[in-house]
């Protein structure tokens, strides 16, 4: 097999309490390769930045709330695939 034209995986983002949220978007751009999602639990909103880039072999995510405090999450891969990780800034 070669990996040249396998699937990277399954990516979960897991945000546990976030089961009734409002106003639901999500905008895809496929020029520019990203997806952008916001929404609403309570009175957080939250937004998650999708962006991949084939030159750099990465595909990065940005996830953030209007309070500060509110985002936490579980981030899982599932891939057939050597991979590696990295967490740039945990806060």
């Amino acid at each position: 097999l070669s990996e040249s034209y396998q699937p990277l995986g399954d990516i979960d983002l897991a945000f546990g309490e976030h089961i009734k949220y409002t106003n639901y978007k999500r905008y895809l751009d496929l020029e520019s390769a990203t997806v952008n999602v916001t929404y609403s639990v309570g009175e957080v909103l939250y937004s998650r930045e999708h962006f991949s880039s084939n030159p750099h072999q990465v595909i990065a995510t940005k996830i953030s709330a209007n309070k500060p405090g509110a985002v936490s999450c579980t981030v899982s891969l599932a891939t057939p695939l050597d991979h590696r990780i990295r967490v740039t800034d945990a806060n």
